[in-house]
């Protein structure tokens, strides 16, 4: 197998958010954060989730303002419960100063869902698209009443 350094010379250290708090002025037209909720703790006796950190007010915003003037960030979240999808939602709008378009992502799996923010995703363009008009899941997405996740409160598991 082809070492991926040859289609990628980046060397990293530290995890994506220090990567996008640290890394050089670069602005990428599409950020994704796909799968990142491992739905495993350290251990059976922590609320330490691997994904910690990660759907918080501001991770969103430290890549929100990594992205090109047409970026779009777009999340992948699979939610155990309604109000856990309203945490995700809820932080990522707060960031980005708008509400994202929510759809979902394996047809009618509800429970799995994209959410497209930031400058090359404006709400009104997006709500016209087939594909969002068959796949919305704007009845899952809260109306800001849930406090959204943040840095000092990132445990999406808890309630």
């Amino acid at each position: 197998m082809a070492s991926l350094r040859k289609y990628w010379p980046l060397a990293l250290t530290g995890d994506a958010r220090t990567f996008l708090r640290t890394g050089k002025d670069a602005a990428y037209d599409m950020i994704v954060f796909g799968a990142l909720d491992s739905h495993a703790v350290f251990s059976s006796m922590s609320s330490v989730r691997i994904d910690n950190y990660v759907y918080t007010v501001e991770s969103f915003s430290e890549a929100l303002k990594r992205l090109a003037p047409q970026g779009i960030l777009a999340v992948t979240f699979y939610c155990y419960r309604d109000w856990q999808m309203e945490w995700v939602f809820n932080a990522l709008w707060k960031a980005n100063g708008a509400k994202p378009v929510v759809v979902h992502s394996l047809g009618e799996q509800r429970n799995n869902l994209v959410m497209f923010a930031g400058p090359g995703a404006p709400r009104d363009i997006l709500l016209a698209h087939p594909y969002v008009i068959a796949e919305n899941a704007e009845t899952l997405e809260g109306h800001g009443t849930v406090e959204p996740t943040t840095d000092d409160w990132p445990f999406l598991f808890l309630r």
